[in-house]
């Protein structure tokens, strides 16, 4: 029966009081705080607004300083240039070309010409005949700044200088030298000075630096040459502006620098006119939080009995959720390490059964009696090696382990190969096998999961062949009618066979499930295909389903969206025969004597020299006392295992960390010794085959990665790459193998 809990009122009151006082203050810390913040923010950003304004103000000015006065100083020496070319200047040429150049600008005041050191032409003349005729050698004053210039072959900039006849005015000096020969201008000896006054006032005058202004506020400006670190002869506004952290720009001139200086008048004391709008927010927002939290806090009082008891019932939950979960990753991981064993053991003894099966065939003379009996033999190993990866992928799925890989692959062929795969079993039972490709699907290129796309065709093939006594089975591929992609594609599996009920049509796609146990003992199957293709169509982002009844004849549909692709270019044709030219030598490490046996004879049926070694102990003696030209290597192994193993003569082959390694020393000295400076290629073949074993094997140090039951073919081809960079190879060996994994 279910009570409703309903706190005492007093109590609640209790609770409400002191912690809505300590709230409230705390919100009134937490309001004015931010207010506080929020207008040393404002002040600071209007701060920089005023700063940005007006170092752009004083941009404008700079720009048009540059301008004026870079434009006049190459006017006097574009007049020294005209001066040099003409050698002895007279009174009259030096006062008409003075006069024009007076005439066209409205900033030079006068112009002198020294020859040699002594000032012997001024234009205009009328207020400077006092300057006529003196020796800048005399002039303690003027003399450095001459010599400067001489020395320099530069022109020499002083000023603002507070001239005689009055006002500022900005002197520049440029060295006349004679015009050579070949016709260099200021190339030869040295003729005198000319010096020319620019009216500074009036050049300032106009670039209105009085006009600065930031929001109705006055900008008081100052300009001073630049002395070292600090800023000196300040000659235009109040020098205190220098002193009180302004706004500077400086003003680059021909052989000289200005720097300009701003602040606002009264100095940077600014204040937004948004400081008093945030007082009133601060003050209202304060106000309605403590209403709020006072309803709030009320609230939370009133339901304070009922929320510890939720508290205690939702820790039990907790605590029984977490003891779930630890139960459930214990039972996942028993899962995985049974599948891990089983897996390793199963495959073991397979690797001998399938493989000396197999060389049993390929044994002559074999009597038919004797053909039947083993070719039965290697049908029954196949199928439980495939229930066996059935298994493995089924737990991967489940764990969320299996990948789907991308890789650009041939739409049409990988349909061809899965056709050429099953026409032999519509041979043995005398239907047909058909398959359609709608044109615009068969020339698309796609990348996807090739490998896992086929797996699914050839499960729902085949079980279409399996359940088909007669007529035929047809595979059509179409484009996904409810997808916008191109590369959305809709497969189809028609059947004439026994068909499958309404009822059983969900059920089937359980684990280990068919229509009927009476299928499972006529046709045989471990219903894991349908459960598999259906995972794996889901993975590629379509679904699996079937139409049909138990009248006859079923349809399996499934859609999957591939990504648009490029054909790769054909492939080179494999060699059927080894391309190794000299039999290799080759260390065989596993602790199974039927393993060892079922290798030895596949690699010496190439004509290759073998040594034994059951386990990676007695793989590092033997390293030790011959030369080996590859390792196949197994796992699990007892005294050391192929992981250790292999690590180990990495370690000895680049000579790094040897003192950790856990050997015996003559051991290790003479693993160095042997191994140094050298790289033997080493595969692992072995029967772990659960996802994260090939990066293991990887990480050891290996090279390649095989899984029992051994592969002849696939052995050959990891020998052929792992020899491709040594002389027992062609040049184009390594281009014909494949990379294995």
């Amino acid at each position: 029966m279910n009570t409703e809990i309903v706190p005492d009122r007093k109590e609640v009151f209790k609770a409400f009081l002191p912690a809505t006082a300590v709230m409230v203050v705390l919100a009134a810390l937490a309001v004015f705080s931010g207010f506080w913040v929020l207008r040393q923010a404002e002040n600071d950003r209007y701060l920089s607004e005023a700063k940005s304004q007006i170092l752009s103000q004083l941009t404008a000015r700079r720009a048009f300083l540059e301008e004026v006065l870079n434009s006049e100083l190459h006017r006097g020496q574009n007049l020294a240039a005209e001066f040099s070319i003409n050698g002895d200047v007279s009174q009259h040429y030096f006062n008409l070309t003075s006069k024009f150049f007076l005439e066209s600008s409205k900033y030079i005041k006068n112009i002198g010409l020294a020859k040699g050191l002594i000032l012997t032409y001024v234009y205009p003349i009328k207020g400077n005949e006092a300057v006529l005729g003196m020796d800048y050698r005399k002039n303690p004053h003027q003399w450095p700044a001459v010599q400067h210039a001489i020395t320099t072959r530069q022109t020499v900039i002083a000023g603002p200088l507070h001239l005689v006849q009055g006002g500022t005015g900005i002197i520049s000096r440029t060295p006349i030298f004679a015009t050579t020969k070949d016709g260099e201008v200021n190339g030869g000896a040295y003729l005198g000075i000319l010096s020319i006054v620019l009216d500074a006032d009036k050049i300032l005058q106009d670039a209105k630096l009085d006009t600065i202004f930031f929001k109705h506020k006055k900008i008081t400006v100052a300009i001073g040459v630049p002395t070292g670190s600090a800023t000196r002869n300040i000659f235009w506004g109040n020098p205190s502006v220098f002193a009180l952290q302004p706004v500077t720009l400086d003003v680059r001139l021909p052989y000289s620098t200005w720097k300009m200086a701003a602040i606002p008048e009264g100095g940077w004391q600014l204040k937004s006119n948004r400081i008093g709008e945030y007082q009133l927010t601060a003050l209202i927002l304060f106000l309605l939080l403590a209403g709020l939290l006072g309803l709030f806090n009320w609230r939370q009082s009133r339901e304070l009995l009922l929320r510890s008891q939720v508290e205690e019932a939702l820790k039990d939950n907790q605590r029984n959720l977490i003891r779930a979960m630890k139960d459930t990753e214990k039972a996942n991981k028993s899962k995985s390490d049974f599948l891990a064993n089983m897996s390793h053991e199963i495959r073991t003894p397979m690797n001998s059964i399938i493989g000396m099966t197999k060389m049993a065939l390929e044994t002559p003379p074999l009597n038919s009696r004797q053909k039947h009996f083993l070719t039965n033999v290697q049908v029954a190993a196949d199928s439980l090696l495939h229930l066996l990866n059935d298994i493995l992928d089924l737990s991967k799925i489940e764990a969320g382990e299996l990948l789907i890989e991308e890789q650009h692959f041939d739409l049409v062929n990988t349909v061809k190969n899965c056709i050429a795969t099953l026409e032999f079993l519509t041979l043995e039972k005398g239907i047909g096998l058909h398959w359609s490709f709608n044109p615009s699907v068969e020339s698309l290129p796609v990348k996807g999961d090739e490998l896992r796309l086929r797996q699914i065709l050839v499960n729902l093939i085949g079980n279409a062949i399996k359940f088909t006594e007669k007529g035929a089975v047809t595979l059509a591929i179409n484009h996904a009618s409810n997808k916008n992609e191109p590369t959305a594609l809709h497969f189809m599996i028609i059947d004439t066979g026994i068909g499958i009920s309404q009822d059983k049509q969900e059920s089937i796609f359980a684990s280990f499930k068919q229509a009927d146990s009476s299928i499972s003992r006529k046709y045989g199957g471990t219903g894991l295909g349908l459960t598999i293709s259906k995972h794996l169509a889901k993975l590629m982002h379509g679904h699996l389903w079937l139409t049909g009844n138990d009248t006859g004849g079923t349809t399996f549909h499934f859609t999957v969206e591939l990504a648009p692709g490029q054909l790769k270019s054909a492939p080179k044709q494999q060699k059927t025969h080894s391309t190794i030219r000299r039999p290799l030598h080759i260390l065989l490490v596993d602790d199974n004597p039927m393993n060892l046996e079922l290798c030895r004879l596949v690699l010496q049926k190439h004509k290759h020299q073998v040594c034994l070694a059951a386990n990676g102990q007695a793989a590092l003696e033997q390293l030790t006392e011959q030369d080996f030209d590859f390792i196949i290597m197994d796992v699990q192994m007892p005294v050391m295992d192929g992981l250790t193993a292999s690590t180990i003569i990495r370690h000895c082959e680049r000579n790094d960390h040897v003192d950790a390694l856990s050997i015996p020393e003559e051991l290790k000295k003479a693993l160095v010794r042997q191994r140094k400076g050298k790289h033997i290629p080493i595969a692992a073949m072995t029967a772990n085959a659960m996802t994260g074993d090939r990066q293991k094997c990887l990480d050891a140090g290996m090279d390649y990665y095989l899984t029992k039951p051994l592969n002849p073919k696939q052995l050959q081809n990891v020998l052929q790459k792992g020899m491709a960079d040594k002389d027992t190879l062609p040049d184009d060996a390594s281009s014909d193998i494949p990379e294995l994994q």
